[in-house]
């Protein structure tokens, strides 16, 4: 009896555990990376009145869809008070140029509203940048 009761305890928390690791809507969440201070904005996001660069912060949650429509990159712009000051989702998708495993630097698009923007992991560290480097956007047909 013991056992079957440690058994449904175990699968209730595995279930829980999977509910709360992902979102019906975006999936599941596979990675989490602040931009760096140095990083300029994404052009998305405008910054509130009176407030600058080094007061904001902005995440980057990539999610890999249940549903096979695709990755999704989640941009979360908040205040130092944590809070949330603006939000986008975007198809998020690496570049083919790209190294394949943990070969840096790597590159990605992120795109919503025909703005597209390239990110850039520089090396292993949970930060990313917001990539201005022109021949990397020009085939993309960024600005």
């Amino acid at each position: 009896m013991a056992r079957k009761r440690t058994s449904t305890v175990r699968s209730i928390a595995l279930i829980s555990l999977l509910l709360n690791a992902c979102s019906p809507m975006r999936g599941c969440l596979e990675f989490e990376f602040d931009l760096a201070v140095e990083s300029r904005l994404p052009r998305w996001f405008q910054l509130p009145p009176n407030v600058s660069r080094t007061d904001v912060g902005v995440k980057l949650k990539d999610w890999t869809a249940i549903w096979n429509t695709g990755p999704a990159g989640e941009f979360i712009m908040a205040d130092k008070h944590g809070k949330q000051l603006g939000d986008v989702i975007t198809e998020f998708r690496r570049l083919p140029s790209s190294p394949q495993g943990l070969s840096y630097p790597q590159y990605w698009t992120a795109s919503t509203s025909g703005v597209i923007e390239v990110i850039e992991f520089k090396r292993v560290e949970p930060l990313f940048y917001v990539s201005d480097d022109p021949t990397i956007r020009a085939p993309l047909g960024a600005r």
